[in-house]
């Protein structure tokens, strides 16, 4: 995943979208009365949210599986330090009070085992009284079967609690595809896995400044928890 589309990825997204997220962050972090930030950002994909956050951090790393995004992210932050790493391997060797994972990166894990080891891992990396900010697609998503935008279609196909996506990269006369599959997860099991790691809901937002005091039939929810320990 991410080989052709890890170029063409900043495209596909809205920059005032990025902009909204790095206040919905900042926001987040500021009610919360964390001074000298030390973040790291997971699945930092092209590095966009950390070109808006680090004015604001004393410290902001990020990690990735895509050798690819790293590559466009290290391009605009040259300073930034950066790990090869996903969920499951992730080992900085490091301490953080903000990790965030945006952009419904949890849902690239497709199974609930593997949701409970990554937030295992990041329980590893907080400090006590850290904040993990991410966000996550819903058992409720769903969208057009195809969906076009410049050279990039999106093909969807939602089967039981997965979402099987086919991206269409046009370049020239050639056509590349990528394949992608995300597991859509319920705000029950999405608790559930943070409860077995230490990580407790502090609150639930349907977007940016709406906040759902019970679990909404939201296609995309924004989880605040902390790490109690």
């Amino acid at each position: 995943m991410y080989k052709k589309f890890a170029f063409f990825y900043d495209r596909a997204n809205s920059s005032d979208f990025y902009n909204h997220y790095a206040y919905f962050i900042k926001k987040i972090i500021k009610e919360n009365k964390i001074i000298k930030v030390k973040l790291l950002d997971l699945a930092c994909g092209t590095g966009w949210l950390i070109q808006y956050l680090k004015p604001f951090c004393s410290t902001i790393e990020g990690a990735d599986l895509s050798q690819e995004m790293l590559e466009i992210a290290k391009h605009k932050n040259k300073k930034t330090k950066y790990y090869h790493q996903s969920f499951l391997n992730l080992n900085t060797k490091k301490k953080y009070n903000v990790i965030i994972s945006t952009f419904d990166s949890i849902n690239y894990l497709t199974s609930k085992r593997d949701l409970e080891r990554a937030f295992k891992k990041v329980t590893k990396h907080l400090i006590s009284g850290g904040l993990f900010i991410f966000d996550f697609n819903t058992i409720y998503k769903r969208l057009d079967k195809e969906i076009k935008k410049d050279n990039i279609t999106y093909h969807n196909l939602f089967r039981n609690k997965y979402w099987f996506i086919t991206i269409d990269i046009k370049i020239g006369q050639k056509i590349f595809k990528e394949y992608h599959q995300e597991r859509l997860y319920s705000l029950a099991e999405v608790k559930s896995a943070l409860k077995e790691s230490e990580l407790v809901v502090t609150s639930v937002y349907s977007s940016f400044n709406k906040k759902k005091a019970k679990a909404a039939k939201a296609p995309r929810l924004f989880i605040v928890a902390k790490k109690i320990k």
